[in-house]
């Protein structure tokens, strides 16, 4: 069976960063956080699909929802739940509920003009998922990260996250990763990302990596389509990731 631990990183999309993404306006297909917010007022709908096969389960399909409001112009918070629509490990059938987030971000420095930014992240786990199929964590993990973006030109974005999950029945995870996107046109962007995490007592087999590049297409003002394809770096991820995603801005 797949480990507890690694399916409900599966769930989303590498969920150590513990689904703060939704909370640290990470574009989708990214998990890696610029330092931006949702604007004031506005609520994010972001739904999504990823398919994986590889080394953490023969096939699995995954869906994601996350809503995130604007509380103030440099505060948001947000929800997020994943489940495994379509899952097989062996005989195994991995189809169920995951385990759903609550969090936020706070903006705390922004230059003008606003080519720099930092933020602070955090998140908790609220244990929503199916444990007798090792969907769940089955407890109240609690994730934090700090978001730095760069905009050295109006049309290139460079982020770097830095977090840290404590899992209540899991070793603790540290994440690192880094992101970079380029609008092509006045509604088509490429991105990509590469995102590290590792044990922070040096255990090397809870050592996961992977890349993703990908491409974001606004439809109208308040809708974005996504779609991204990523491959695992080591025998602890999945070898493949294909995801496609919706953000609507209301």
């Amino acid at each position: 069976a797949v480990s507890k631990r690694h399916l409900t990183m599966v769930l989303s999309v590498m969920a150590v960063v513990a689904r703060v993404a939704p909370f640290a306006h990470a574009a989708r297909p990214l998990c890696t956080s610029d330092a931006g917010t949702a604007d004031r007022g506005t609520i994010e709908l972001e739904l999504g699909a990823e398919y994986q096969s590889g080394n953490i389960a023969s096939k699995l399909i995954d869906a994601s929802l996350a809503v995130t409001y604007g509380l103030l112009d440099n505060v948001e918070v947000g929800v997020a739940t994943a489940g495994v629509a379509y899952g097989k490990d062996g005989r195994d059938d991995l189809t169920g509920m995951g385990d759903s987030e609550v969090g936020g971000k706070w903006r705390f420095y922004e230059n003008e003009p606003a080519t720099l930014g930092a933020a602070l992240a955090a998140a908790v786990t609220l244990p929503t998922g199916d444990a007798s199929k090792d969907l769940s964590s089955d407890d109240y993990d609690i994730c934090g990260k700090l978001a730095l973006s760069f905009e050295p030109t109006p049309e290139w974005c460079i982020a770097v996250n830095g977090g840290y999950a404590w899992l209540m029945t899991e070793s603790d995870i540290v994440l690192w990763s880094a992101a970079a996107s380029k609008q092509v046109t006045d509604s088509l962007s490429l991105v990509g990302e590469v995102v590290h995490e590792h044990s922070p007592y040096g255990i090397k087999s809870d050592r996961c990596s992977h890349v993703l590049i990908g491409a974001v297409l606004g439809v109208g003002e308040n809708i974005d389509l996504d779609m991204g394809i990523g491959f695992g770096l080591d025998n602890r991820t999945a070898d493949v990731m294909a995801v496609i995603g919706v953000t609507i801005a209301m």
